[in-house]
């Protein structure tokens, strides 16, 4: 008969449980648009989400600048092509850059242009971790 100390037989036990999955650690950074010229009706924000945590997805943003939406560029058959999705996949562990040329947000029916060295507030909406409200540093065309 093989004797276990009860302390060593707790432990094996345990050891065999499985942790819960972490969840998300969402941080939004870098968050920028370009400036636009009166009359311009639509701009777009770029950003860096990092996790360091279990994966989620931005599933919304708002602002109070306009509405705002998700969007993904696409090329095909030597077409450009912009279209607005529902979600954006944040995996775990992971970096997600919303840049120009790629996925960003697009902000259309601008209350006001958009003027360099100003800001506004975008919020986005994860689907685990929450909303994340981010200030987004508006740059002059051709800063960045």
């Amino acid at each position: 008969m093989i004797r276990i100390a009860p302390l060593a037989l707790s432990l094996l036990l345990l050891g065999g449980c499985s942790q819960p999955a972490a969840g998300p650690s969402i941080k939004v950074t870098d968050a920028w648009a370009r400036a636009t010229v009166p009359g311009q009706s639509s701009g777009a924000i770029y950003a860096t989400i990092d996790n360091k945590g279990g994966a989620d997805k931005l599933v919304g943003v708002a602002s109070d600048a306009g509405m705002a939406t998700l969007h993904a560029n696409e090329s095909g058959g030597g077409v450009a092509r912009m279209r607005m999705i529902g979600e954006v996949e944040v995996p775990a562990n992971g970096r997600v850059m919303l840049a120009p040329g790629g996925t960003h947000i697009m902000l259309s029916g601008l209350k006001a242009p958009l003027t360099a060295g100003g800001d506004l507030d975008v919020t986005l909406r994860f689907a685990a971790a929450g909303p994340r409200t981010v200030k987004v540093a508006i740059v002059a065309p051709g800063a960045r």
